[in-house]
């Protein structure tokens, strides 16, 4: 008996090792789980942005990169959670099932001990279920809050994309503005000065008939020019002091007055850039700082807030686990000492109807797996048609090699089985034959009393082994109950990691998403700025021409005025030529001078006026290509950004998406599970009733 019993316990043992490895052979290639975290399709949602430089493909493979990082984290994180939650099902069923043939209850206790298991499994499954619909919660919180900074995101980049038109529309129209009032003032001037300038060869002629005519008048002068010569050199000497005075004037006060404006010109961006920059920059600083620490403060007090009713969940989930444990521990030793007394009698029945139970299960347990496993993969094959393409080489390898470990661990289960039944058969066969023929051999020599005397030691030999029986089934109750408790406290462990991952990755999420907004509103901000300081030089680069224009004016009605007064000391001249030939002399040679001169101030007038033209035109053209320039990279800028947004929200869908496919998957396989226990607890309630009329008739 006690080599039975050993025989008995090495197969439980080895029969509990292909069931721990269910977990893993249920997280199969074919589930939605492993299908949602699979990189590909990550790189597919990242891949709708088509980059528009270099550079952005780059920043796009980063981005995508990071993005397949954090979904495998928390695909892995979910894989893990399903796992471990399987693996406690796994331990409660067998915990709570002494009819199942891993339990090492099963060649020990009789069919009354199966009454209880339908209560602890829908227990144990109703704990696990609030513990899913926990985290499901959870989720559905997390992606309500994805889906409120995704609409945040969504307003703020249509006010950006607002903004950079208007701003675009706006430098578009001040561009063309000023450069075709700029062509229309150059082209002005242009005509003025052409008009002038015919108007000086005009004069220039009518000079040269004077000048005929006063050379016809030579003769006549001769004998006026020793009386006029002394006349002339003075008037010649002080015109010639009055001209170079007046050019030195206009030439320093020129100098003078383009320093002065450069100067309040200087003095003025600096103060518009530096000073009016300075406390909006503060207040800046100091608001997005308050910001953060309020932001900071409003974190930390959910974490703790979580963290403390995670761990009140926790040990709630302890003390009933612990207290669930204690009672099927009482009940598991109420049911053996009940019936310890009739397994001799009920041995070979038990081994007959749990072998056909046995192979009637896992029959069921392959068809109902088959069944799935077919649905489950059509059900992909029509929703995720190009991820079945792409991974189909892959998962039919792994299915093929999970079939395979799943066949050898189910053939290598029978074979421990059939060889168990067969060495205990064998063993009561000959224990059997064995007490028969003692049985005889003392019935022959002994009488009576030595028979009762013999059955009373086989009775007492008989209540030893079920004592000894009885302290095994102690021992083994007492290790389950540790294991229990150490997969608790691994299941523990692992949700709490889990939770501080999602945590963590919530806190970097909103950092990240308050930095973006920052820098999004920093860039609107100097946007914002830069139209100023564009505005401001515009509007002193219109008061500079029209100052030029005044200049220009006063230099043309001088020039005209001084015309005037030479074509007036012309006819003066004239008129005192016919008296005198010596005035008419001296005043042909002073204005042959002064004629020269005046042309020779004209054309130098004419070349600075060109000068100051084109340097302002170059100028001009400068700060237009500058303005041109910043705000193309500036625009650019956003319009990565905007595009990295984009790029970032899309995965956040997907990543959503995903989820809630995840989520779905799950409460199927959890409403198929629960299913699946209650009809399994209807037909083990049926079973021991017939067994127990039987032992009642017997």
């Amino acid at each position: 008996m006690n080599a039975s019993h050993t025989s008995h316990s090495s197969s439980r043992s080895t029969k509990s090792k292909p069931k721990a490895r269910k977990p893993k052979a249920s997280s199969n290639p074919s589930s939605p789980v492993r299908s949602v975290s699979s990189p590909k399709k990550t790189k597919k949602v990242g891949g709708q942005t088509t980059p528009t430089s270099i550079t952005r493909g780059k920043k796009k493979m980063v981005k995508k990169k990071r993005d397949e990082k954090e979904n495998k984290t928390v695909s892995s994180s979910f894989d893990a959670d399903a796992s471990t939650i399987h693996s406690v099902d796994v331990s409660t069923e067998h915990h709570s099932n002494p009819s199942s043939p891993t339990h090492p209850l099963h060649y020990t206790v009789s069919h009354s001990a199966s009454q209880f298991s339908p209560s602890t499994s829908l227990s144990s499954s109703i704990t696990i279920n609030t513990s899913v619909q926990n985290l499901q919660q959870k989720l559905i919180q997390l992606s309500l809050e994805i889906e409120d900074q995704e609409k945040t995101v969504m307003i703020l980049t249509d006010e950006m994309k607002r903004l950079t038109e208007v701003g675009e529309v706006k430098q578009k129209e001040i561009a063309r503005k000023y450069r075709e009032d700029f062509k229309n003032q150059a082209a002005e001037y242009k005509d003025e000065l052409s008009k002038r300038l015919e108007n000086c060869d005009r004069l220039t002629a009518k000079k040269q008939e004077l000048a005929s005519d006063l050379k016809r008048l030579q003769g006549k002068i001769k004998m006026a020019e020793d009386r006029t010569k002394a006349a002339v050199e003075k008037v010649r000497k002080d015109g010639e002091r009055e001209i170079n005075e007046a050019a030195a004037s206009w030439g320093e006060g020129e100098i003078i007055r383009r320093e002065k404006w450069i100067e309040r010109k200087t003095t003025e961006i600096r103060e518009i850039t530096i000073k009016g920059l300075e406390p909006e920059v503060q207040r800046i600083i100091d608001k997005h700082k308050k910001d953060c620490q309020d932001l900071e403060d409003e974190l930390e007090m959910k974490k703790r807030d979580f963290l403390v009713d995670f761990h009140k969940d926790l040990d709630a989930k302890k003390l009933e686990t612990q207290e669930k444990a204690m009672k099927n521990h009482d009940q598991l030793l109420s049911t053996v000492r009940v019936a310890g007394n009739d397994r001799l009698s009920e041995v070979h029945e038990e081994h007959a109807k749990n072998l056909a139970k046995l192979r009637k299960r896992l029959s069921e347990e392959t068809d109902s797996q088959r069944v799935w496993q077919g649905e489950e993969l059509k059900r992909l094959a029509e929703t995720h048609a190009d991820e079945m393409q792409s991974l189909r080489s892959t998962e039919s390898k792994r299915l093929h090699e999970m079939r395979r470990r799943w066949i050898e661990e189910k053939d290598a289960a029978e074979r421990q089985l059939n060889s168990a039944l067969g060495s205990m058969e064998s063993d009561a066969s000959i224990a059997k034959e064995q007490w028969e023929n003692k049985v005889r051999h003392k019935l022959e020599k002994e009488s009576l009393d030595k028979i009762a005397k013999e059955r009373a030691k086989i009775k007492k030999e008989r209540d030893r082994e079920i004592e000894r029986e009885i302290r095994r089934i102690q021992g083994a109750t007492a290790k389950l109950d540790l294991e229990c408790k150490e997969k608790v406290e691994a299941e523990k462990k692992k949700l709490k990691q889990a939770a501080d991952k999602k945590i963590k990755g919530i806190v970097d999420k909103k950092s990240r998403w308050g930095d973006r907004l920052g820098e999004n509103l920093d860039v609107v901000r100097e946007l914002q700025e830069r139209k100023r300081s564009c505005e401001s030089t515009l509007k002193a680069l219109s008061d500079y021409m029209q100052k030029m224009d005044s200049d220009i004016e006063k230099v043309i009605r001088d020039r005209e005025n001084e015309f005037a007064n030479l074509v007036e000391e012309e006819e003066r001249y004239k008129m005192e030529s016919t008296t005198s030939i010596s005035s008419l002399h001296t005043m042909r040679a002073s204005l042959k001078s002064q004629i020269s001169s005046r042309r020779q101030e004209i054309e130098q007038l004419q070349a600075r006026h060109k000068a100051k033209v084109k340097l302002l035109e170059q100028e001009h053209d400068k700060d237009l290509l500058a303005v041109e320039r910043r705000v193309k990279i500036d625009v650019g800028l956003k319009e990565a950004r905007i595009a990295e947004l984009r790029s970032h929200v899309h995965s956040l869908e997907s990543r959503c998406s995903q989820l809630q496919n995840m989520i779905a998957s799950y409460k199927n396989r959890q409403r198929e599970k629960a299913t699946g226990t209650t009809e399994k607890g209807k037909v083990k309630e049926g079973s021991p009733k017939k067994n127990h009329s039987k032992r009642q008739f017997v």
